[in-house]
């Protein structure tokens, strides 16, 4: 279709192509004709989006292995629904996006306690909270990685992140639950941010069982590995733990499938022993004595 220069006073060359926008400013010309096809391509891939998007289904296509562009950057900001500071909150994440905006990024804001942007959030670790969370999120090696950002929430604090992320200076972040309070035992529950604190304490044997909620097989492994526990309950060398792997995410543990049953020994935590056993008390116990990193204090001791 062909508009003539009275519908678009800014055309000031022929030909140009307009794409018309619902979003951002509206319309967005390109007038470069001749240059070679791929920087056509380049500029209507740079306009298909919004600056900043919310949680809607085409976006879901920026995230996850075999998505369609999962080579794409995802820029995540959550906030509350009673953030105070709203409007200037948008304005500084809008000026960081204007400065980014390409191919390679895709930026998203959206309120944390809506759906779908709510299951969006958790799915990525982010629970709602006081204060607005950054990340920035992208697929690597078929693997998720996330990076959050600590400081203030202005262009410049927001600009510091994305720098220091560029230049390779910001850690990853995991995943994690909320620890359990109570946590009883005998089987203890750990989560990403106690598991250090729990698993890889070095006076205890840590056996660990990765599971999945929905995991028929952990279902029947769950009241083996109870009576496990209450055996094995009065031993101080050794402490049965389970990790939900659908909640957290541990530092250097690949889980491949569920359950998972590792034994973290006081002697090597960085070389935990993995258990692929039956799945009986006798089998597992009998593991436990076999690899105990206490076998040799007392005969009765794993």
């Amino acid at each position: 279709m062909q508009l003539g220069k009275q519908a678009f006073p800014e055309v000031s060359e022929d030909p140009t192509f307009i794409v018309l926008k619902d979003y951002d400013e509206g319309k967005a010309l390109f007038s470069r004709y001749g240059l070679p096809k791929r920087y056509f391509k380049l500029f209507l891939r740079f306009h298909e989006n919004p600056l900043v998007s919310n949680c809607t289904g085409k976006l879901m296509k920026y995230v996850g292995p075999g998505q369609e562009n999962s080579e794409k950057t995802l820029v995540m900001l959550f906030y509350p629904s009673d953030y105070t500071s709203l409007e200037e909150l948008e304005k500084e994440f809008r000026g960081l996006a204007e400065e980014r905006r390409g191919d390679e990024y895709a930026f998203l804001m959206a309120n944390i306690t809506e759906e779908p942007c709510k299951k969006f959030a958790e799915e990525n670790g982010i629970r709602a909270k006081k204060d607005p969370t950054l990340q920035i999120v992208r697929m690597k090696d078929w693997q998720l990685e996330r990076f959050a950002h600590q400081g203030p929430f202005t262009k410049q604090g927001m600009g510091g992140f994305f720098k220091s992320w560029k230049e390779g200076s910001v850690q990853k972040a995991y995943k994690s639950a909320e620890p359990p309070e109570p946590n009883p035992g005998p089987v203890y529950k750990v989560v990403g941010q106690t598991f250090a604190d729990i698993v890889l304490n070095p006076s205890q044997d840590v056996f660990v069982k990765f599971y999945a909620p929905w995991c028929g097989h952990c279902r029947r492994l769950e009241p083996v590995y109870e009576e496990l526990a209450k055996k094995l309950a009065t031993n101080e060398r050794v402490k049965l733990v389970e990790v939900d792997s659908t909640e957290n995410e541990i530092p250097n543990t690949q889980v491949s499938g569920y359950p998972t049953l590792k034994l973290y020994r006081a002697a090597d935590k960085k070389h935990p022993v993995t258990y692929d056993g039956e799945r009986t008390v006798e089998a597992m116990e009998k593991f436990l004595k076999e690899n105990s990193s206490f076998k040799d204090e007392t005969k009765t001791d794993l």
